[in-house]
């Protein structure tokens, strides 16, 4: 609406500056032509009329008395759109003498819930109060907290104590950062298992010299070849850790598979089972072994005894 307005004004205006002008100051480009700017009567330039015009000023008119004076300004636009902090449509009205939208205050703002529950570093319930310009609970300054106890008593890396400050907003000791800790040594001299040096680093907040890994040891050789008592190859696995060929254990050896050593006929000989070497072998006999007796088909029979545990035979 006020657009159309002002393109009919501007046409009607345009179309009357020049014999407008001249009825004013009289003829000529160089004279001076009254506008109104935002209300105000201001004289400019013949040449600068429509560029004032172009920016929503228009031409004084004169009144009853021939004076010049400036008509009742309208607005060209509509009203800024804006919220006010409940919001709500915030209402604008037209400000004729300064020709403009002027925002009407926002009602005060009410609270519609309680204001949150916080606490303070000290442990104490928050205080909060409504700002009724922001439409909200704004919380109030904690009190500064004081300390109740002393500052535990720790010490940095290069053993020195550390130093604790009060933090009143945390309500709690803080410590301070300790300052670097310089080695006092060279690093030790450690080898790695493939034989090499190994390296060390300085750690300045443990304030210790620290080893790097050694790198994984290769086997430089073949496994020993080595058999188990049962007479299969033995199995061997390297170590990366200790750089060397480790041997598996041996499976158990079955001594119901192993034969015992020949025995002198008409000898009485007794036995042991050696579980670590996979063999029987020849021991004195007991003293109290029964003897052996020849029985009708002519051979000779000794009986078995079991002694702590280990069974000894008799041929």
């Amino acid at each position: 609406m006020y657009s159309f307005r002002t393109f009919c004004l501007t046409i009607i205006m345009v179309l009357t500056l020049i014999s407008f002008a001249e009825a004013q100051n009289g003829k000529g480009k160089d004279r001076k032509v009254a506008v109104c700017h935002k209300g105000q009567l201001i004289w400019v330039d013949y040449n600068d009329v429509q560029n004032h015009l172009s920016h929503g000023d228009v031409l004084a008119v004169q009144n009853a008395n021939g004076e010049w004076v400036c008509p009742p300004c309208q607005p060209t636009t509509e009203p800024p759109r804006t919220l006010c902090p409940d919001g709500t449509p915030q209402q604008w009205i037209w400000d004729t003498q300064k020709c403009e939208w002027v925002a009407v205050k926002c009602p005060p703002c009410q609270p519609t819930t309680k204001p949150p529950k916080t606490f303070c570093p000290d442990g104490k319930p928050q205080k909060w109060v409504w700002d009724p310009h922001i439409c909200k609970w704004v919380p109030k300054d904690c009190p500064p907290c004081k300390p109740t106890n002393k500052p535990p008593k720790t010490y940095c890396p290069d053993g020195t104590p550390q130093v604790w400050y009060w933090n009143p907003i945390l309500c709690k000791w803080v410590p301070k950062d300790c300052p670097p800790c310089e080695p006092t040594s060279d690093p030790p001299q450690t080898t790695c298992p493939d034989g090499t040096p190994q390296y060390w680093y300085w750690d300045a907040q443990l304030c210790e010299w620290i080893p790097k890994d050694c790198p994984p040891c290769q086997p430089n050789s073949e496994p020993p070849q080595t058999t188990c008592p049962d007479g299969t190859l033995q199995t061997w696995y390297w170590d990366y850790q200790f750089c060397k060929w480790i041997p598996k254990d041996c499976p158990p050896c079955d001594r119901s598979t192993v034969e015992k050593p020949d025995c002198p006929p008409g000898v009485v000989c007794c036995y042991k089972w050696d579980q670590q070497k996979c063999r029987w072998i020849i021991v004195d006999c007991p003293t109290d072994l029964p003897r052996c007796v020849i029985d009708n088909n002519g051979v000779l029979n000794c009986p078995c005894i079991d002694q702590n545990n280990v069974i000894w035979w008799c041929n």
